[in-house]
């Protein structure tokens, strides 16, 4: 047989008698230093290097305690994804390109070549900005599509 609960009452009879049940509140995370937030700034944009991993992370982990820190790893970001999305693709085609008989493999290569050089100016892109960053400036890269806001 079914149990039931009188909550017509708008009390709840599994709770004690005056007493109101305590949810655990989450403290909310304190604001970065000016350092750390100039630090995480400067990871954002030096972890461009290895793609666009860094920044993600920074920005949904520590965009939110810092000025500093949301503004650049959201610029970071954009850059990185800017970059991340055609060269996916440039090795999705030179995949399926290096299969074709003929010249196949030598357009497929050109088109892996391409997005190699697309890596190789992020990470360029990325150390210059890591190094306007950590001498206290901003840095805006040119071609990024800003997807993310600050």
């Amino acid at each position: 047989m079914p149990d039931f609960v009188d909550r017509s009452q708008g009390t709840d009879p599994s709770t004690t008698p005056g007493t109101a049940p305590n949810p655990q509140q989450p403290r909310p995370k304190p604001a970065l230093t000016p350092s750390q937030d100039e630090r995480w700034a400067l990871v954002a944009h030096a972890g461009g290097v290895v793609g666009f991993l860094p920044a993600l992370l920074v920005y949904f982990t520590l965009g939110d305690r810092g000025d500093r820190t949301r503004t650049e790893s959201a610029e970071a970001l954009n850059f990185q994804a800017t970059i991340a999305v055609p060269a996916i693709v440039l090795y999705i085609v030179s995949g399926f390109v290096t299969g074709i008989p003929g010249f196949g493999w030598i357009i497929g290569n050109i088109f892996w070549a391409l997005a190699g050089v697309l890596l190789i100016l992020s990470a360029i892109f990325s150390i210059i900005a890591a190094v306007a960053v950590w001498r206290r400036g901003t840095y805006r890269y040119p071609l990024a599509i800003r997807l993310i806001g600050k």
